[in-house]
């Protein structure tokens, strides 16, 4: 049995999206030449799974699908050259690559929980990142939850800065 050819028109209104996917590509990938690259490999993708595409979703939404799933493949091709293991975060942030904890990571995280204590906020970001909620924060501090707020981002801010 022949697999039935791509039509024309399908390529022509994949490659009519190719701007689009090269903004995209910057969420992905930093350098111009590995957006390049994220782009034509969606491409490439996208044609040859011409036949999952469904009018209903949309092509640029199809396309969307296609290059996160092109990023994923790749971060799990790097984990595995790497040794290190994939992990495929829910909420929608970008997956990230980890390896095994080591001495090394625990004294790089006491050194960075120092630095975080002394600067002014910092406690008020590491209790947040720990799950504490304004209210909590608020009150133990004895100040109003929207004064927790600007000294978190203060202190975020403070912290963007550093890095």
């Amino acid at each position: 049995m022949t697999k039935p050819l791509r039509p024309k028109e399908f390529d022509a209104r994949v490659m009519a999206y190719t701007p689009g996917l090269h903004k995209l590509a910057k969420r992905y990938r930093h350098r111009l030449e590995d957006q390049s690259d994220l782009v034509t490999d969606t491409i490439i993708y996208a044609l040859g799974a011409w036949q999952t595409f469904r009018e209903d979703g949309g092509m640029w939404s199809w396309l969307t699908f296609c290059m996160r799933g092109v990023v994923s493949n790749q971060a799990k091709k790097a984990a595995a050259r790497e040794g290190m293991r994939f992990v495929a975060l829910t909420s929608g942030a970008e997956a990230r690559l980890y390896s095994d904890p080591s001495q090394e990571h625990h004294a790089e995280l006491v050194d960075a929980l120092a630095r975080l204590r002394r600067i002014k906020g910092g406690t008020i970001v590491l209790r947040r990142a720990l799950g504490h909620k304004l209210r909590e924060i608020a009150d133990r501090k004895g100040v109003s939850t929207t004064r927790v707020e600007q000294i978190e981002s203060a202190a975020r801010a403070k912290l963007k800065k550093a890095a």
